[in-house]
């Protein structure tokens, strides 16, 4: 009987000792955690500053200036599997100081969120599901000169959320490579906002808006959209982002009264952004901003605006939560 006990007890240590074998790894292997980070985050951000300094018997002419600009640009994008979710904001903010007229006049103003849902089809296909925010902080100023009075007369054409635009886009996307992309909406809404209808007294376009509304709603089956970030050389980057909506239901079967009659680059909002940023080291960077803008409910000509400044950045390692 104690010869029964004894082969028990030696089962059960036995049986131990075999679990312990199994669970334990061997010495010489070493454990590795599962990445389960599918969140990539980017922050950039800078602040430049230039001056201008003239004596009063300088010869050569020329007027005492300061200008500066701040700018931040952040991405929190996600990827699992066949799920993408992509999101940027890019902030600019910049104004000039002129001794002819002592006062700050603002020189960039840009406020563009986009956001992007996407489903992979195929290697280089996506469906997907964007939105868009594009406006601005600060208020806009007109600056003429009265032909009576030769005096200079400041008036308010734009503000925070005055104008607005939301668009939202359903389609197909081709991306090949990760610096690049081309987005082709096959159904989109546009919205224009204008929060402070006190500045149609000096638009008289209203943006597109009727009179005594705020808001305005389009309907497009045609929306394109691309964009390229790429480090072109070792210390210089090339940003440009191209957005084109196409009012199509209005052109073809509502035309708009106040539009000229087969214009269709008027029913067409086009914008195109440039940015080229130049690191000198790891603190000061110089860069360049263009935008070519054409939007027949803000002015019948194109618009463009550009900027080159040089000042500290500060860009964060990318970082994965």
């Amino acid at each position: 009987m104690k010869a029964n006990y004894f082969y028990i007890l030696l089962f059960v240590l036995f049986s131990n000792l075999l679990q312990a074998q199994e669970v334990s790894p061997p010495a010489n292997v070493i454990e590795t955690k599962k990445d389960t980070s599918y969140w990539v985050k980017t922050l950039k951000t800078g602040f430049n500053v230039n001056q201008l300094y003239f004596t009063d018997n300088w010869k050569g002419g020329g007027t005492n200036n300061v200008n500066y600009l701040f700018y931040l640009l952040a991405t929190a994008n996600y990827k699992k599997d066949k799920i993408s979710f992509d999101n940027s904001l890019d902030v600019q903010y910049g104004s000039a100081y002129l001794k002819t007229n002592e006062q700050f006049r603002k020189t960039n103003d840009r406020l563009l969120l986009d956001s992007k849902l996407g489903y992979k089809l195929s290697k280089n296909w996506n469906a997907f599901a964007s939105f868009n925010l594009l406006t601005q902080f600060d208020a806009g100023y007109n600056y003429k000169k009265d032909e009576i009075t030769n005096q200079e007369v400041t008036t308010r054409i734009s503000g925070l959320f005055a104008p607005a635009y939301l668009t939202e886009t359903f389609g197909a996307e081709y991306k090949p490579v990760d610096y690049w992309f081309l987005r082709l909406g096959l159904a989109a809404l546009k919205q224009t906002i204008v929060s402070d209808t006190s500045i149609f007294e000096n638009v008289p376009t209203r943006y597109g808006l009727k009179a005594g509304k705020k808001s305005r709603n389009e309907f497009g089956l045609l929306n394109i959209s691309s964009g390229f970030n790429k480090n072109i050389a070792k210390n210089v980057n090339l940003k440009i982002l191209y957005q084109m909506f196409f009012n199509n239901y209005s052109y073809f079967f509502e035309p708009i009264e106040t539009y000229p009659k087969n214009m269709i680059e008027a029913y067409i909002d086009q914008r195109f952004d440039v940015t080229v940023t130049f690191k000198v080291n790891k603190y000061i960077s110089s860069q360049f901003n263009y935008v070519g803008l054409y939007d027949f409910d803000q002015d019948k000509n194109y618009q463009a605006a550009q900027s080159i400044s040089l000042g500290v950045a500060i860009s964060l390692p990318e970082s994965k939560k």
